[in-house]
């Protein structure tokens, strides 16, 4: 194994050893983890250890995230559930530029993305954050975070079928929150990671937080990727590389909301104060619960998050392609998300349909995690060029930039 690998390891581990990560949250409380959903450890091809792994059973490659190719054997059309539930049609879409072209779902006017209004506090960031803002913050001289002009409008897209408009009212929702989520001490350049193992896994948004990004011609996201890692959290790590307390393999929204006070959405929430929140539940709902118990724990995720101050933004799932009637489910839950979302006026963001054009739905062999990219013998979850955006990983981490690059720049 060559030193770059080594390196490389060693960054990962020693972000989860100085979180104080426990393996001990790995498992659901009171019920065994799915088996897909198996906590899973770092690895690494010793011959060209380009880019960061996921974390996968020790000794074994991981299936679910694999490049596919075979074709699903059930589709949304194939179960007859999208017209039956109200999912958008995007069934087909040739690549995806839909992220970048196509018109926005939601008929309200698409938020305006100019430059950060100069009146509203900024991030003073942690005590020992000593990046290239000139030392570390004391009590009297607090370092503010450099917040660059925003790029042009043109630029990023205003709204795709993966990042809706947001209407007047969700427009005003999100600086109400965000303006009473400041007053309590939540911190502009930090956001929370919420769900199951999609987003736990090394390969949601762990490669952007360790620099190992390949932007392509998403080059202006470089400035909120900047903003958010100018913030370090416990461990010295960011918002993109912390494992979050209440993201857990084999987890659904039950289990983000045992124990009450101390439930793990909670823990998280106290620990980070984060002004944002990017949630996804769901694909482990499919088969412990019902749409209508779900919608009720998402509801109760959502009142927990925005009642201290934070911004929630709600993601839809990924297809499950491991039987008939979980796709259907799957679709179900899905919508239920975006009904959750529009009637709550908080942010969507629709990762179901952002993996559409992609081969397989974007998912990998199990039939239910997303596919990562491949480069050289190692995963580039965050290689963000035409080939790397053919992966559901890969569309996820884009996905989650845009909407953080929408939140955080709100005027």
């Amino acid at each position: 194994m060559s030193p770059a690998a080594i390196a490389r390891i060693a960054a990962i581990a020693g972000a989860f050893l100085l979180s104080g990560c426990s393996q001990e949250l790995a498992t659901s409380p009171g019920a065994d983890a799915s088996e897909h959903d198996a906590p899973r450890l770092p690895e690494v091809d010793g011959r060209q250890p380009i880019l960061p792994l996921l974390f996968v059973d020790a000794g074994a490659a991981s299936p679910h995230d694999a490049p596919r190719t075979d074709a699903p054997s059930v589709t949304p059309d194939a179960v007859g559930v999208s017209d039956a539930v109200g999912v958008p049609d995007v069934v087909g879409v040739p690549d995806v530029s839909m992220l970048v072209d196509a018109a926005p779902i939601d008929a309200g006017a698409p938020v305006d993305v100019g430059g950060r209004d100069a009146s509203l506090p900024v991030d003073t960031g942690a005590p020992t954050d000593t990046g290239p803002r000139g030392g570390p913050a004391t009590a009297d001289r607090p370092v503010p975070v450099d917040v660059p002009a925003m790029v042009d409008a043109g630029t990023l897209p205003g709204s795709s079928p993966a990042i809706p408009a947001w209407d007047g009212a969700t427009v005003a929702h999100v600086r109400e929150l965000r303006a009473r989520g400041v007053a309590m001490g939540n911190r502009l350049g930090v956001f929370a990671k919420i769900g199951d193992s999609i987003t736990e896994s090394g390969s949601f948004l762990f490669d952007i937080g360790f620099g190992w990004a390949e932007l392509g011609g998403y080059g202006a996201l470089n400035t909120t990727i900047q903003y958010f890692r100018a913030t370090t959290l416990d461990g010295g790590v960011s918002s993109f590389n912390r494992p979050s307390a209440c993201a857990t393999a084999g987890w659904t929204t039950d289990d983000a909301l045992a124990g009450g006070n101390d439930a793990p959405i909670w823990r998280e929430l106290r620990a980070i104060r984060p002004s944002w929140a990017i949630v996804m539940y769901g694909t482990n709902d499919v088969d412990r619960s019902t749409v209508a118990a779900f919608t009720v724990n998402l509801n109760r995720i959502v009142d927990i998050i925005e009642s201290v101050g934070t911004v929630p933004a709600l993601s839809t799932i990924p297809d499950r392609y491991d039987g008939a009637d979980r796709a259907a489910r799957a679709l179900q839950i899905s919508a239920a998300i975006r009904s959750v979302a529009a009637a709550r006026h908080v942010p969507l963001l629709d990762y179901w349909a952002a993996l559409q054009g992609l081969p397989m739905h974007g998912v990998s062999d199990d039939g239910i995690h997303p596919s990562v990219y491949l480069s050289g013998g190692s995963t580039a979850s965050a290689s963000f060029t035409p080939e790397g955006l053919q992966y559901g990983y890969n569309v996820r981490n884009l996905t989650a930039l845009l909407m953080l690059d929408r939140m955080r720049s709100l005027p």
